[in-house]
């Protein structure tokens, strides 16, 4: 019979999937982008002459590809000494997620007799449920103290003020106000419970 260790550990791999996948795709959409600052006026509000989907695409492929000169031409020295540091979370997240992937493959695979027994999938189903609510409750927090939470996020992921930019010179802080980030954290909130309930849905079917 499998483990209740190696359960918890095919549901959190599996969570960490999920919820960093939700991340990734909401970053790299550059739909979102072009929306949101169409939304808001962003061009018209700061002046902004460059064409700004043209500069979204680069600057998504660059957290894609951490080439450098696809936003040189966009961003003064500091913007783009920050943006290198968000390629970088970017890069590390991927690589956890890749290992959670991993991780996930092959503890499935060394419990895919055990996997049968449906009492397990309704254990994994159930931590499923389980993670999200805590997300759920940290999502709730990060909405109601959104500054707060914004600074304390940078305080522990960056080791400089890089971040600290000027939005009546700085374009980076002008394509991506505060709302931008709201607005991001909703999507992959969404998103993240669109492939839950997904996961769920199969696991309960198996049950």
């Amino acid at each position: 019979m499998i483990s209740k260790v190696k359960t918890l550990l095919i549901s959190i791999s599996l969570f960490i999937v999920i919820f960093l996948s939700s991340i990734e795709f909401v970053s790299f959409d550059k739909k979102f982008y072009n929306d949101f600052q169409q939304k808001e006026n962003i061009k018209e509000t700061y002046g902004i002459n460059e064409d700004l989907k043209k500069v979204n695409n680069n600057l998504i492929d660059f957290l894609r590809t951490g080439k450098v000169s696809l936003i040189n031409k966009y961003f003064n020295k500091k913007e783009v000494a920050h943006l290198i540091d968000c390629y970088k979370l970017f890069e590390n997240g991927i690589i956890i997620r890749n290992v959670a992937a991993i991780l996930f493959v092959i503890l499935i695979f060394l419990s895919k007799k055990d996997l049968r027994n449906n009492k397990i999938l309704r254990e994994i189903s159930n931590h499923q449920i389980i993670l999200s609510i805590l997300l759920i409750c940290f999502m709730g927090f990060l909405y109601f103290n959104f500054d707060e939470a914004f600074i304390k996020f940078h305080h522990i992921f960056f080791d400089n003020k890089l971040w600290l930019l000027d939005p009546t010179k700085d374009m980076l802080i002008q394509l991506m106000p505060t709302n931008f980030f709201i607005e991001c954290c909703i999507r992959i909130f969404i998103v993240y419970f669109i492939m839950q309930i997904a996961v769920n849905f199969y696991l309960r079917i198996e049950v």
